[in-house]
């Protein structure tokens, strides 16, 4: 599945949030969530996780940056279980970390759900707006998926 637009949604006095009704049944199996690079909580499919925790296992425990990468993203990892309402609970840890409160927005980026508070998703998306040419006029064209 393909994730991909923008939703926002409320997170409950229990620290649930409502993954979106069109990718339910993407989660059916579990959901991972782990802390992301850009101050974002990541959602993962539980195929897809096994694929990013495989990459990140290959790096030699000799590599710093490659430590420093697994403790980074499995030690904040929890796999999960979306309720029958479509709610998976986010761990205070993961919420603390993203600085979420109150409301989610919940960001689809192809492989990856996102979850970012919505103060800092606003940023990010004028952050993403102001470079959009840039990122087009990239020396690999990476949006658009390589060099033609």
């Amino acid at each position: 599945m393909i994730f991909s637009g923008e939703f926002e949604h409320k997170i409950d006095k229990q620290g649930r949030v409502s993954i979106p009704a069109r990718f339910r049944n993407a989660f059916s199996s579990g959901i991972v969530l782990s802390r992301g690079f850009d101050k974002c909580i990541v959602g993962y499919t539980l195929e897809e996780w096994n694929k990013v925790a495989d990459e990140i296992s290959k790096i030699p425990t000799t590599s710093t940056l490659g430590r420093k990468v697994a403790r980074f993203t499995f030690s904040n990892a929890y796999t999960l279980e979306v309720d029958n309402h479509g709610r998976v609970l986010v761990p205070n840890p993961l919420r603390n970390y993203a600085q979420i409160k109150g409301t989610c927005s919940l960001i689809g980026t192809g492989k990856l759900l996102e979850f970012w508070a919505q103060e800092l998703w606003v940023k990010e998306r004028v952050s993403i707006t102001k470079t959009a040419e840039q990122l087009n006029e990239s020396p690999n064209n990476l949006a658009m998926g390589g060099p033609n």
